[in-house]
């Protein structure tokens, strides 16, 4: 909010409310009789019997100007039955007229006679008292009620706890002025306390929502509550509008203490609040507390109050506490004024109806003591609810005209980042198709580079899966043949996916046949034919990250029909699975000595590949696998495992090497239902002495 604005709102604030003062201090008419002069007065009885002295007009009292605002002093213990009395002929230019009795406000409770008739009450009398809180009182005087040539008597009985007085000059004149002045006094002393504390709630609703679509605005809730609590502090004020609110509902003493005690510090502690969260000032913990406590010790007091007498004496001494609230108030804006922070101006220029009609009371009702003039500082509260609705009406303002701009200038670059995009996307796309037949080529260079699936060998019956998971694999296996017998087979694994682990395969399969063969031709031992591959390996790939796992099995001579006597050695890799068809079981193939050994190709590390043997009998099988399938997971992030997969080994051990695999390949797949494939997924079964097939995908 800029300083011109806000002089200007302040300017229109100040109008307001001198207006409204001037409009509220005139309007006397000439034609009036008042009764200030006649007033004589006497105590009556506990029980409100009219006492005698009041009807014979005998023994009374002179009753001081200055004792009509305060008749509770006349008793010791400020509570009690007060009667006035008031003698008047009519002047002659008010004779054979409608005339009518004006009263103003009474508290507590009031009833009125003309010649010893009734003609009107306020407020409830013991033992169920109840105030009519600020209602102006005028009635309309019967007409043959009145001696228009001799005296009349005016009796006022009043009932008074604490808290007594008559608020108005009481005068005597024509009916008309007198319903008007009484309608014009409750308006701006009732009916408009009402509407602004109906206009406080729609605020208080208002802001709640605003609060409730954006939660980072706590200002907002902060007002919202200030709105809501002013509303109800305001009630008092405006009681009369609401017939039903009586002793019927619960005590004055406790109405009191509720909307003049309790709500008024609820509603300060809000006010001070919305000034931290308006001014961005982040409360400490402590601070929290603290306030919390000055906000409940005071209301604790109040609530303690036994009776109306130690209410009028505790609710002062509560304020106290008010004053520490606008102390936190005070320092607040202070640290706002040392911090340079221009929104402190929209808080002073708020908050400045309030402070000024402060003044403007103390003035008039403590240094000049004019009892006559109501009190202004709720009318300065409800002109700083104005002037903050106006400023957070501004402060929206400026904000939602910053989100236009910031919104405008949003999509103007969101259009150019679209095009720019679509320009990209464009780029992506080319790249996109020369990355796929880079990738297809990859797929069909690897393809050359495995054996053939179908491929069968004297003495076994194989069946072989090999299914990537995208694109090309990181697995590979190989067959070692010396024409149509087979000498040894390998299966190895490749860390990491896609193209490096693709280049990595590739070229780690040459470097194997090449150094197996070479190994055997020279007669060296399994274990230092591994080595030779992990060397030729690290040497090869370079700088590349990607390692292995596997192993290498050498087979027996196949013309030994009986006992096929093999050779193992396993670089990391899982552990085949072999079926004895005489044992009836599945057999883990694993050194005795070390379970797992080092894996292949990462460089600096000192790596030990034992071998050893074992024995293939007719109709035995083998099973070897790549980690693709026992760490297949499914829907509830369970691994397949060894014993699922040895288990299906052991029911369909006794088949062919085709129908082992398809079980397999259906136990996995209903094992996973619907979760996609994770790795790439090598299976290959072989079994002594039986034809072999190919099968081509899961």
């Amino acid at each position: 909010m800029n300083r011109k604005t806000s002089f200007c709102t302040f300017l229109l604030l100040i109008s307001i409310i001198f207006s409204l003062l001037f409009v509220s201090c005139t309007g006397e008419k000439t034609k009036r009789l008042y009764l200030d002069n006649f007033w004589q007065w006497c105590v009556g009885a506990e029980d409100g019997s009219v006492p005698l002295s009041i009807i014979t007009g005998e023994g009374l009292k002179k009753l001081a100007i200055d004792q009509e605002k305060n008749l509770e002093d006349i008793f010791e213990d400020k509570k009690g039955y007060v009667w006035l009395r008031a003698d008047f002929s009519i002047p002659e230019h008010l004779k054979y007229q409608d005339l009518g009795l004006f009263v103003g406000s009474i508290r507590l409770a009031s009833q009125v006679y003309v010649n010893g008739k009734t003609i009107g009450t306020s407020g409830t009398f013991p033992p169920k008292e109840f105030s009519s809180g600020t209602a102006v009182n005028g009635y309309v005087i019967p007409y043959g009620l009145l001696n228009q040539t001799d005296k009349n008597t005016v009796i006022l009985k009043i009932w008074t706890n604490s808290v007594g007085s008559i608020s108005s000059r009481v005068f005597v004149t024509n009916a008309q002025d007198v319903m008007i002045s009484a309608e014009w006094e409750n308006f701006f002393v009732s009916k408009l306390n009402l509407s602004f504390s109906a206009a406080m709630v729609l605020i208080a609703v208002f802001y709640l929502f605003m609060y409730l679509t954006r939660k980072q605005s706590k200002e907002h809730l902060m007002f919202a509550l200030v709105n809501f609590f002013s509303a109800f502090y305001l009630l008092p004020f405006y009681i009369s509008e609401v017939p039903w609110l009586n002793a019927n509902v619960f005590s004055y003493l406790w109405f009191s203490k509720i909307f003049s005690g309790i709500i008024a510090h609820i509603t300060v502690y809000f006010a001070t609040s919305f000034m931290r969260e308006f001014l961005h000032q982040k409360e400490s913990k402590l601070v929290f507390y603290i306030r919390l406590i000055i906000l409940f010790i005071p209301c604790v007091m109040i609530m303690l109050a036994k009776n109306y007498g130690e209410y009028t004496i505790l609710l002062p001494i509560s304020f106290i506490f008010v004053a520490l609230q606008i102390g936190f108030g005070i320092y607040t804006v202070l640290k706002s004024l040392l911090n340079k922070d221009t929104d402190v101006f929209a808080i002073l220029i708020g908050f400045s109806p309030v402070c000024l009609m402060v003044i403007v009371d103390f003035i008039v009702h403590i240094i000049f003591k004019n009892t006559t003039q109501p009190y202004f500082t709720i009318m300065g509260w409800q002109g700083s609810i104005i002037a903050f609705l106006l400023i957070l009406s501004v402060r929206y303002s400026r904000i939602y005209k910053q989100y236009e701009y910031l919104n405008g200038k949003l999509e103007a670059e969101v259009e150019q980042r679209t095009l720019d995009l679509m320009v990209t996307n464009k780029i992506l796309n080319k790249e996109k198709e020369m990355s796929q037949r880079d990738m297809n080529m990859a797929v069909h260079i690897q393809k050359n580079f495995y054996p053939d699936l179908n491929q069968q060998f004297f003495g076994w019956d194989i069946a072989a899966y090999f299914q990537p998971q995208s694109g090309v694999s990181g697995d590979l296996f190989d067959f070692y043949e010396n024409g149509d017998f087979i000498e040894g087979v390998s299966i190895f694994d490749v860390s990491g996916h896609g193209i490096p682990a693709g280049l990595v395969t590739m070229l780690s399969k040459n470097i194997i046949r090449r150094e197996y063969q070479r190994g055997i031709s020279q007669k060296r031992p399994l274990s230092k034919i591994m080595e030779e591959i992990n060397t030729s390996i690290i040497n090869g790939k370079g700088n590349i990250e990607n390692y292995l796992t596997g192993l290498v099995i050498k087979l027996g001579k196949s013309y030994q029909v009986d006992r096929c006597k093999c050779q193992i050695v396993n670089a990391g890799h899982p552990h085949p699975l072999m079926y004895s068809v005489s044992k009836h079981e599945v057999i883990e193939l694993y050194s005795r000595d070390k379970k797992s050994v080092g894996m292949i190709g990462i460089a600096g590390i000192a790596v030990d590949f034992p071998s050893f043997d074992f024995t293939m009998n007719n109709q035995d099988v083998l099973v070897l696998f790549t980690d693709g399938v026992n760490e297949y997971k499914n829907q509830f992030d369970e691994d397949y495992g060894k014993e699922r997969l040895a288990e299906v080994l052991k029911n369909t051990g006794t088949s062919s090497a085709k129908k082992i695999l398809l079980e397999i390949l259906k136990d996995i797949k209903s094992f996973a239902q619907d979760v996609p494939q994770q790795d790439d997924i090598t299976i290959l079964v072989l079994k002594r002495n039986k034809e072999a097939d190919y099968i081509p995908e899961l």
